[in-house]
């Protein structure tokens, strides 16, 4: 089948944005990898889901963890983005990715 001018362009646009948006995610991944022992030894990268990093830490640590994590995140997005593209996160601690949200 043929696709139109305007249906080209929106997949063009659309893959554009979705690769931009997995270079940060991998980025910022390596970053919390790389900064998460300096916090807690005992912390953990349990999974990655979608746009979202799931830690398994200590309890008392979780906010310390989520504030690298969004710099991370901050300084992800500029690396790839540049910094005329301000990039906000968000995150949560609880007992649970359940009790996170």
């Amino acid at each position: 089948f043929l696709i139109g001018d305007s249906a080209r362009h929106t997949i063009y646009c659309n893959n554009m944005v979705q690769g931009s948006c997995a270079s940060v995610a991998k980025l910022a991944l390596y970053g919390v990898w790389k900064e998460l022992p300096a916090l807690d030894l005992s912390a953990r990268l349990v999974a990655q889901i979608h746009d979202e990093i799931l830690i398994e830490c200590a309890e008392g640590k979780g906010e310390a963890i989520l504030a690298m994590a969004r710099e991370q995140m901050r300084e992800a997005g500029e690396d790839i983005l540049g910094p005329e593209v301000p990039l906000e996160s968000e995150g949560s601690v609880g007992s649970s990715w359940g009790a996170a949200h």
